[in-house]
């Protein structure tokens, strides 16, 4: 008989059993993948550092202490690791797959060993309309596009679409990938590590990949809408800070030249009601990633 390899669901929250939990009974309940592990990790949590095992599925680790998502999702995959998981699932919270869809993420990653990444297509919560199929990438501008944004879930089916980086909503990997590539650069704190994962995969010599065979569906309830301004903030330094990091001085040129256009149209979306929080977020984001600085933010609005 064939071998089931172990997945591992790695589910971050902030500060919230609840939603953790609900997210892996989701999982459980919806999955009919025989080897699977779901690892909830309470980023942040106020109930200290500990470990619950809440199942023989369900794990809750809670932290104590939040060092952002990215490290958060490091605690997880190390424990994954550690279980012997062949594969890491990283899944929002408010993410739920489809029936099928983990077993397809794995069936589709054994049959293509080159790709080092793959996600899952995301619907809105409820709909077939989609959200993203990958993500596309503009280096020179520092700017994000979610592929296929709008269209019928069925008008994708078995496409291929271009994927630049394969965002955290549902993104799998084998364990060996992740640990040959040292996880994911917890300088970032929140937001585009995803992104440099993708980019230092793909120098890696490994492909990205898009399943849209299957999807998940995600309900956009997301922690940093507690933090008003919150998500503008890290989007708009880490555009600095990927540049940095992954040594791309010219490119850091280009981003910052392009920022002035950048806030014109974060605002001119919101028009004629922009958000005061969003904006001061943005404001706060391009001194901070013009001063080059990562990790956690020095501000206290930033810093949940």
């Amino acid at each position: 008989m064939e071998e089931v390899p172990l997945v591992a669901v790695v589910v971050v929250a902030h500060n919230d059993d609840t939603s953790i939990l609900s997210a892996a009974e989701r999982v459980v309940s919806g999955s009919s993948y025989p080897n699977l592990t779901v690892i909830g990790i309470n980023n942040g949590s106020e109930k200290g550092d500990s470990t619950v095992k809440v199942s023989d599925k369900v794990e809750l680790v809670r932290t104590g202490l939040n060092e952002g998502f990215a490290s958060a999702c490091n605690i997880g995959a190390r424990k994954a690791f550690a279980k012997g998981a062949k594969f890491v699932l990283l899944l929002n919270d408010d993410a739920t797959p489809a029936r099928g869809c983990i077993e397809t993420m794995v069936e589709s990653l054994r049959e293509e060993p080159n790709v080092g990444l793959l996600c899952s297509a995301v619907a809105s919560d409820g709909s077939d309309l989609v959200e993203s199929a990958g993500d596309r990438y503009n280096a020179w501008l520092g700017l994000t596009l979610h592929s296929a944004k709008g269209r019928r879930l069925r008008d994708i089916a078995r496409t291929r679409p271009r994927v630049d980086f394969a965002p955290a909503v549902a993104l799998m990997a084998r364990a060996e990938r992740l640990l040959e590539l040292g996880l994911l650069d917890t300088r970032y704190f929140m937001y585009l590590e995803d992104l440099d994962l993708s980019i230092r995969m793909k120098r890696a010599g490994y492909s990205l990949s898009c399943l849209t065979e299957s999807y998940v569906s995600h309900a956009s309830s997301s922690t940093s809408k507690q933090y008003p301004g919150l998500k503008e903030y890290y989007m708009m330094r880490n555009r600095f800070v990927l540049c940095l990091l992954l040594k791309r001085r010219f490119q850091l040129v280009t981003v910052a030249l392009s920022t002035p256009w950048v806030l014109l149209f974060r605002v001119l979306r919101k028009f004629p009601n922009p958000d005061p929080d969003e904006l001061k977020g943005l404001c706060y984001g391009v001194v901070d990633g013009m001063r080059l600085t990562y990790g956690p933010s020095s501000r206290e609005a930033y810093s949940p």
